[in-house]
């Protein structure tokens, strides 16, 4: 079974607590805007069954991060940050979950948004022009170095998705941003992979597809623009 993710990584940065709750807002209200599949449902609990229903508005947004604030990193280095998790059902099968991480400011820690697909999700499919649009929502409003929709059976290397200051290897769906981009040396080859000028960064997909690990095709296609971009 192919499993996938929409992952984005942004800069650390010194942002406050208004800040974080409006771009927590902002990407939360995308997702359902898209509908029930990626919808911040519940929140996420130790059992499902203590799971509660959670009201999607910006001052919840903003309580939610004072409460789950990550109290020993505020009393060490008197900056806040949270992380705050949903889920979008009760049934497993059609279940996608959601997590936000942000405020981080120090160098070692990125702020990120990951979001699990469900089994079936429509934006592979039939609503895949309306998903990648609402994919490009999430970079204007998270600004992110690094943003892929990934697939987990994908095990290209031992080294994650990031090594040497840049991506490990393509995706489905890629976005870089202008230091990541220059990192890969990208520009040279700026006509063959078909790179959009998009925000403070580049788009391209490497084809109108998920990746299925199924399909030799789709492999080989990956293995081609890997050595093409030297990941």
């Amino acid at each position: 079974m192919n499993k996938y993710k929409m992952i984005l990584w942004s800069r650390s940065k010194d942002i406050g607590i208004d800040n974080m709750a409006d771009i927590a807002y902002e990407i939360l209200n995308g997702l359902a805007k898209y509908g029930d599949e990626i919808k911040p449902k519940y929140l996420t609990a130790r059992k499902k069954s203590l799971a509660k229903e959670f009201v999607l508005d910006s001052d919840s947004i903003r309580f939610l991060l004072e409460k789950k604030v990550d109290k020993t990193g505020l009393k060490q280095f008197n900056h806040f940050t949270s992380q705050i998790s949903f889920f979008s059902s009760m049934d497993e099968k059609r279940s996608s979950s959601i997590s936000i991480f942000i405020g981080n400011c120090g160098p070692k820690f990125n702020n990120t948004c990951v979001v699990s697909l469900p089994e079936g999700f429509s934006g592979l499919t039939e609503r895949r022009e309306e998903f990648v649009c609402r994919f490009k929502q999430l970079i204007k409003t998270f600004r992110p170095y690094y943003g892929f929709v990934s697939n987990d059976n994908i095990k290209q290397s031992g080294d994650g998705f990031w090594l040497n200051n840049k991506p490990t290897y393509t995706h489905w769906i890629n976005y870089y941003d202008k230091i990541t981009a220059e990192a890969i040396g990208i520009k040279s080859v700026l006509s063959i992979v078909g790179l959009e000028e998009f925000e403070s960064g580049y788009f391209f997909m490497l084809q109108e597809e998920p990746i299925d690990v199924d399909n030799p095709q789709h492999m080989e296609k990956q293995r081609k623009m890997n050595e093409l971009l030297k990941l």
